[in-house]
C-alpha cells in the first residue's frame, strides 16, 4: 500500500514521464522558442507573456474522487470495543488537466499533442517505470501497492471546461483531461487479528473433526447468558455487591466470571466453585474495580478434562456508593456557599469526572489529581433545606431508590443545608 505522499508521488511520476518524452523527441530544436519545461503548478500561477512566460506543459490535479471499487474494503475497521481490526485503504482517483503553454502560433498545440501522445502510450505505469521515474525520497510505496496506476482519458463538455477554468482564475489554454487510478493510501497502525481456526468441532478418534452440529430445537449447545441482576432489583451494581447471572448450561466443575473494561482495556475475574445449577450463578463484584461499564462473560468447564467454553457477553454497570453516613448536615458560610465533603467507594481515578447532584442541581467536584475516595464539592449560593444526594462518576449515578419496596421509595440519602 502507499503512504500519504502518494498523491505527490503520482503527480511527479506523470510530470517526469512527460518531461523525459519531450527530451527524447528533442522538442526544443523543433520549437526554436526556448526550452520546454514540464511543471505541476496551479494554472493561475503561470505567466503567459513577457519575461518568465512559460513554454511547456503543465499537469494539475483539479479533482480527487473516491475509487468505487475500493471504497468499502476492510470496513468496518473497529470492533464494538473500539479495538482496531483492520487498516482499510483509502482508494482514490486523481483527475488531471494537461495544458500547454507557449508563444507564437502552434507552439501550445505542438506541446499538447506530444503530452497526449506519451500518456496514450503509457495507459499503465508499471512498477519498474515508477521506480525509475521517482526518487527514493518520494516513492511513497506506489510501486509496491496492489493496484498499478492506470491513465485514462476523460471527456469534459464545454460547459464543464468553462466552469473549471473559471474556478482556476486563469485564462484558458489548450488542454486535455485524464483520470489516474487507483492510489491506495493505508496507515500502518497495529490491529487485532483473529487466530486461524484449528478445528471445526471436537477432535474425534482417527484425527477427524466433529464438524458443525445442528439440533432441531432452540436449546443452546453452549453456555449462554441472558440477564445480569444486581442485588435489590437495581439496574446497576456496586463495589462488593452481589450479581446473579441467568442463562443456560452454566453448571460445571469450574466457572470463571470475567469482567472486561472496554474503556480501560483491563480485565478482572472471579473464580467460582463447582455447581449443578445450569440456570444461574451468583458472584461478588471485586472491590478493586473503578466505576464504569464492564463486559461480563463466564468461562465454564462442564466436566474434568472438558474444553473451556465461554458465554456471550453482557454489560454490567458499576455505580459509585456514598460511604459518608447520611443524612449529612452542612452549614452555609457568610457568602451563602456550602462545602460538602463525601467519601465514596470505589475511589475516583484522576481521569474520571465526578459531580454531586443535590436535589436537581449538579455541582462538579473539586480537582482530584490522584485516585481518591474523598471528594469535596463547593455549592455556590446553597439552597437551605433537605436535598436528595447522588454521586455521579463518569455519568453513572449512585442509587437513591429502594426498588425492593412496593411502591418504590427514595432512600434516606440526603444533605441538609442550614
Amino acid at each position: 500500500m502507499s503512504t500519504g505522499a502518494a498523491v505527490a508521488a503520482a503527480t511527479e511520476a506523470l510530470r517526469k514521464l512527460v518531461e523525459n518524452w519531450l527530451a527524447e523527441v528533442d522538442v526544443d530544436s523543433v520549437l526554436a522558442s526556448g526550452h520546454a519545461t514540464v511543471t505541476a503548478l496551479p494554472p493561475d500561477q503561470h505567466t503567459l507573456s513577457g519575461t518568465g512566460a512559460l513554454t511547456g506543459v503543465n499537469l494539475f490535479i483539479h479533482r480527487v474522487s473516491l475509487n468505487q471499487g475500493w471504497r468499502n474494503v476492510d470496513l468496518p475497521s473497529f470492533d464494538a470495543g473500539g479495538s482496531r481490526t483492520a487498516n482499510p485503504p483509502l482508494g482514490i482517483d486523481l483527475h488531471f488537466v494537461l495544458s500547454a503553454y507557449g508563444p507564437g502560433q502552434l507552439v501550445p498545440e505542438h506541446l499538447l499533442g506530444l503530452g497526449m501522445q506519451v500518456l496514450h502510450q503509457h495507459p499503465v505505469l508499471t512498477r519498474e517505470e515508477l521506480t525509475t521515474l521517482l526518487p527514493s525520497s518520494l516513492g511513497a510505496g506506489l510501486s509496491a501497492q496492489v493496484e498499478q496506476l492506470r491513465i485514462t482519458p476523460e471527456s469534459l463538455s464545454s460547459e464543464e471546461t468553462s466552469r473549471l477554468w473559471s474556478a482556476f482564475g486563469a485564462k484558458y489554454r489548450p488542454s486535455f483531461y485524464y483520470r489516474v487510478s487507483v492510489l491506495l493510501i493505508e496507515a500502518a497502525a497495529p490491529a487485532v487479528v483473529a487466530l486461524p481456526v484449528l478445528t471445526r468441532g471436537e477432535r474425534l478418534p482417527g484425527d477427524r473433526e466433529a464438524g458443525v452440529s445442528a439440533t432441531p430445537d432452540l436449546a443452546p449447545r453452549y453456555p449462554v447468558l441472558t440477564a445480569l441482576a444486581p442485588t435489590g432489583g437495581q439496574p446497576v451494581s456496586v463495589s462488593g455487591g452481589t450479581v446473579t447471572a441467568e442463562g443456560d448450561l452454566l453448571a460445571g466443575v469450574g466457572r470463571v466470571v470475567r469482567l472486561v473494561s472496554p474503556r480501560r482495556r483491563s480485565s478482572d475475574q472471579v473464580v467460582l466453585g463447582a455447581s449443578a445449577d445450569r440456570r444461574r450463578l451468583t458472584f461478588v463484584v471485586p472491590g478493586t474495580l473503578p466505576v464504569g461499564t464492564y463486559d461480563v462473560t463466564v468461562a465454564v468447564t462442564a466436566q474434568p478434562g472438558d474444553a473451556v467454553r465461554t458465554t456471550n457477553q453482557l454489560p454490567l454497570v458499576l455505580a459509585p456508593t456514598i460511604t459518608t453516613p447520611l443524612p449529612l448536615a452542612v452549614a452555609r458560610d457568610s457568602a451563602g456557599d456550602a462545602v460538602v465533603s463525601l467519601t465514596c467507594s470505589p475511589p475516583v481515578e484522576p481521569d474520571q469526572s465526578a459531580a454531586l447532584i443535590l436535589g436537581s442541581r449538579e455541582v462538579p467536584a473539586q480537582p482530584h489529581p490522584s485516585t481518591t475516595g474523598s471528594l469535596s464539592f463547593v455549592v455556590r449560593d446553597a439552597p437551605v433545606g433537605t436535598h436528595l444526594a447522588r454521586l455521579r462518576v463518569d455519568g453513572v449515578e449512585s442509587t437513591v431508590v429502594d426498588r425492593a419496596a412496593s411502591p418504590p421509595k427514595f432512600l434516606p440519602r440526603e444533605v441538609v443545608v442550614s
